[in-house]
């Protein structure tokens, strides 16, 4: 036996209304955290670029790190 379940118009605003506040909470949520942990990984690579930098005979480290770093901030 199948029932269905009647929604008025006013209702089935409101369902929308509350999916769509939702939605975007998550969205927000979720751009603000991966943001964040864009700014760590570049903060790191460009720290690690920094000490490789400071050691001797390791440009080519430093000069790789320093591109992951920038190519992280365009991904």
């Amino acid at each position: 036996m199948e029932s269905k379940i009647e929604f008025s118009d006013k209702d089935k605003y409101e369902i929308l209304k509350y999916l769509l506040i939702e939605t975007h909470k998550e969205l927000i949520f979720w751009s603000e955290r991966s943001w964040k942990f864009t700014n760590w990984l570049i903060g790191g690579f460009v720290a690690l670029s920094g000490l490789s930098f400071v050691a001797k005979n390791s440009y080519a480290l430093s000069f790789v790190i320093g591109g992951l770093a920038i190519v992280g901030t365009f991904i």
